[in-house]
């Protein structure tokens, strides 16, 4: 990810037209997401940046720099006094400064996806002013239509609301008191349309919508929205057809779909005439998963699908297989519950429950039951200032666990619970709301390898490699998102596929033995990981066995990356991921290689001199000296020097004041680290 830098001091000459930030809006470069920034001066020697937002925030990314003092390098969500609100909707960070610290990079903030805002250059940081308000104004209804026409369970709406500061308005809440909908939460696409399913067939709707804000406040006024709803035809559930995916159909084919409880059965008849004829269900519940059908009669094959959604769009084909070839019929959809006749279900679920079960870090059980004559009742869940929606369903009278994954640790979590039946009725206590708050995660192993052996990728234990993204835009579908856990940062990895590293420059590793690296997994089983060397070059590794919901510490021997140019790393990927959850900390290369000798032998092992350096250092040793490495603070080789002697002079003059390690290997391929200091 490049930055924009605008590295314009607080308090340079340019003093006019400075501004106080004090709950100022600022707006994103999508043109529509709106946080209010506060900038104060706390008390002599102590700033507070504080964003605030009416829609949840996750964290602010690794990407955001700012000056302390004039040194730059400082990360935000690395310092002490960085804190998220439990609600996501405020995020300070405190900074011990002796004057304005200055941002070089704009506010990269992970809500909803990243966000960019630029940083204002006219910040006032004498400013003493207060903390925020609270958004307390309502969004006002505008406008609600139907798009198209209904079908039998379905209308689109378009729904349109204006409020002071979420642009644009997308969550709606509609009731129908005649057919049992009680603030029915609709959440509208890009374009401000919302399709509602599993209406009943044949059916007048008279729906009053409101509109509310990313603060949960709603509008004080409604718009009314009427339709009626097809007559089903049975199109749906079953029928005859000559079209294929793949392959052709002379006379065609026939189809039905049935619900019974939360199962459906597909059935399709071949009509033309084959030998050696076979079928296969190739269905979309999962994706491309193939099964074989059961021969009912002559042409007519059958198969059952177990736990299905009701009111979810269930996708199958049918490919027949025979003598000489194969066709595939088209992809064929169907509505799980729908009867396909006019429904006279007027019956709503009874006896509803909903509590919570097991609790963990990241995931909250809940278990819900209820009873319906139709056989079957499916359950709506909601949480969260989006909100998110969650649906799952059951058969009748029997309980479902359904646990809800990817959440924050030691976080409170409210969860609404609706029930209705396929025809739309809604049990009469719903919704049910559980509370419930997700478990803390205990610290990552803190690291003991000295400083002087470690190059460090991500640890708060080490001064690591500056400028490491740890979100390169690869085509992944990995989220990663900074948190803390007993004020140590880490990093969450949460739908994970795969997702680089990368360091921005080249660093030689040539010197270390080992890759560490320390992980929590949650839900995730499978997490390689590999360096890359330019080229490029990656073998990618498993850790190995992982066991769930504890710190596993990983020392992988970079032996194991054969052909991986470690004197040429520029990036690291972790991989393998079946779209689980974990935590991750400790990433570092470092070298656990002694001399053989005795702590007095292996001091004595070298000279080198002087230790505080303004041109040259002497380095001399008992046997011979194969090269030479001089790595600054962040781990980069500065000075790559062959010998192949037992001393050598090397010139340190246009180098950098600061500190630096020397790595002296020796023609065994033993090697001793020491610090010197560049004045």
């Amino acid at each position: 990810m490049l930055f924009a830098f605008i590295c314009i001091s607080a308090f340079s000459s340019f003093t006019f037209g400075l501004t106080q930030y004090c709950h100022k809006s600022i707006t994103a470069t999508d043109g529509t997401t709106k946080v209010y920034l506060t900038c104060k001066l706390v008390s002599t020697g102590n700033y507070q940046i504080k964003i605030e937002s009416d829609a949840a925030m996750t964290a602010l990314s690794p990407g955001c720099y700012c000056n302390i003092n004039g040194v730059g390098g400082n990360q935000l969500i690395a310092l002490p006094g960085y804190s998220v609100s439990s609600d996501g909707k405020t995020i300070t960070v405190d900074i011990p400064s002796t004057s304005g610290p200055n941002l070089y990079t704009p506010l990269y903030i992970l809500m909803s996806g990243e966000k960019n805002f630029p940083w204002p250059t006219d910040v006032d940081w004498t400013s003493t002013c207060s903390g925020g308000t609270t958004d307390s104004t309502p969004p006002s209804m505008v406008s609600a239509s139907v798009v198209g026409t209904p079908t039998f369970n379905s209308a689109t709406l378009s729904l349109s609301a204006t409020d002071d500061v979420t642009t644009p308005v997308n969550s709606f809440i509609a009731n129908d008191a005649t057919n049992g909908i009680t603030n029915m939460a609709l959440t509208t696409d890009a374009s401000g349309n919302v399709t509602l399913t599993g209406l009943k067939s044949s059916t007048a709707y008279n729906l009053t919508i409101t509109a509310q804000d990313g603060a949960g406040n709603v509008s004080t006024n409604s718009k009314s929205v009427s339709f009626t709803t097809a007559v089903s035809t049975n199109t749906e559930c079953s029928g005859t057809s000559t079209e294929a995916d793949q392959g052709s159909f002379t006379n065609g084919y026939n189809y039905t779909f049935t619900t019974s409880g939360t199962d459906v059965t597909f059935t399709c008849e071949l009509l033309d005439t084959k030998t050696g004829l076979v079928a296969y269900a190739w269905t979309y519940n999962p994706n491309f998963a193939e099964a074989a059908m059961t021969n009912v009669s002559g042409q007519k094959f059958t198969k059952t699908f177990s736990g299905q959604t009701i009111g979810a769009t269930f996708k199958v084909a049918c490919k027949f297989a025979f003598s000489g070839g194969m066709s595939v019929t088209k992809t064929l959809s169907y509505t799980v519950g729908n009867s396909c006749s006019a429904s006279t279900d007027t019956q709503a679920p009874t006896s509803f429950t909903a509590t919570a079960g097991t609790v963990g870090t990241t995931s909250i059980e809940l278990l819900l039951n209820a009873t319906d004559d139709s056989g079957a009742v499916s359950y709506s869940i909601s949480y969260g200032s989006g909100p998110t929606v969650l649906n799952t369903s059951s058969n009748s009278g029997v309980q479902k666990s359904y646990i809800v994954t990817g959440l924050i640790p030691a976080t409170a979590y409210t969860f609404s619970v609706t029930a209705k039946d396929a025809a739309g009725n809604v049990a009469s206590n719903s919704p049910i709301t559980v509370d419930a708050t997700t478990l803390s995660l205990p610290k990552a192993p803190t690291p003991t390898v000295p400083a002087a052996k470690v190059i460090s990728i991500y640890s708060d234990a080490y001064t690591s490699v500056s400028g490491v993204s740890f979100t390169p835009n690869w085509g992944q579908s990995t989220v990663v998102t900074p948190t803390t856990i007993s004020g140590d940062n880490v990093l969450i990895y949460s739908s994970f596929n795969y997702m680089g590293v990368e360091i921005g420059k080249s660093i030689d590793a040539s010197s270390m033995t080992k890759l560490h690296v320390d992980v929590y997994p949650t839900t995730e089983t499978v997490i390689k990981l590999s360096p890359i060397s330019t080229g490029p070059k990656q073998l990618d590794t498993s850790l190995g066995t992982l066991t769930a919901n504890q710190w596993n510490s990983f020392d992988i021997p970079l032996s194991t990356y054969t052909g991986v140019d470690m004197a040429d790393l520029f990036q690291f990927i972790f991989s393998g991921g079946t779209n689980g959850t974990f935590y991750m900390d400790n990433l570092y290369l470092y070298n656990e290689t002694t001399t053989g000798l005795n702590p007095s032998e292996n001091s004595s092992l070298i000279s080198l001199y002087p230790s505080a350096v303004s041109d040259k250092i002497t380095v001399s040793a008992a046997t011979e000296i194969k090269n030479i490495t001089v790595r600054n603070i962040a781990g980069q080789s500065v000075r790559v020097v062959p010998v192949n002697a037992d001393q050598i002079n090397i010139d340190m003059s246009n180098l950098s004041s600061g500190n630096y390690f020397v790595t002296v290997k020796f023609a065994n391929g033993e090697s001793v680290t020491r610090k010197i200091i560049k004045l």
